[in-house]
Order: C-alpha cells, then sequence, then structure tokens
C-alpha cells in the first residue's frame, strides 16, 4: 500500500516517464510513501484500474500526453466510480484550463 501514485501510459512498453520520477524526487518526506507505476497502450483502462486500485492509494498523479488522453480519460473515469473518495491529480501537456471543452 502506497499514499501517493504516480502514473502514466507510455505509447510503447520501453518509454520511461522522466516528468514522474522527477515528481517523486521531489516529494521530500513524502518519498517514502509514493510509488510509480508505468502502463503502455496495450494494457486496458480497466487493467490498469485494478493495478492502481491494488496498491490502495489515497492520492493518483497521472501524467496526460496526446498518446493517453483518451485512455486516461475512461482510466480516470473507472477509478472515480470505485473510489469516489480517492485524490486525482492530472498534469502534463494536454492538461487545459479551458475545462468547458474538455470531456
Amino acid at each position: 500500500m502506497v499514499d501517493i501514485l504516480l502514473t502514466t501510459i507510455h505509447a510503447r512498453y520501453r518509454h520511461t516517464a522522466y516528468g514522474l520520477r522527477c515528481l517523486h524526487a521531489n516529494l521530500g518526506d513524502l518519498a517514502h510513501r509514493a510509488a510509480i507505476l508505468e502502463f503502455d497502450l496495450e494494457r486496458t483502462p480497466t487493467e490498469m484500474a485494478e493495478a492502481i486500485l491494488a496498491r490502495q492509494p489515497r492520492m493518483v498523479g497521472i501524467g496526460v500526453y496526446i498518446w493517453n488522453a483518451e485512455p486516461t480519460h475512461k482510466l480516470v473515469q473507472i477509478l472515480k466510480r470505485l473510489r469516489p473518495d480517492m485524490v486525482l491529480v492530472l498534469g502534463g501537456p494536454e492538461i487545459s484550463h479551458e475545462t468547458s471543452d474538455q470531456p
């Protein structure tokens, strides 16, 4: 079990998320309560949600990019339905302040 889970969905399995590692490295005293879990587009949003929920995080940070915006949206819907109390934080280049234009 971790309190903070940092995750993203890569286009391919061989990629690693530098941004997540930078966030983790800057968590200071909270770093020992956090983990990184990475996926690729081969996994379904349901499979990803199961893997995330198995870790029982209180907060999940998700990196959103052009190649993962749609599966991330589906993943967030599943997580909010199954764990409405869990805090979700989305960041990355595909996040916009124009929330009325986003799903």
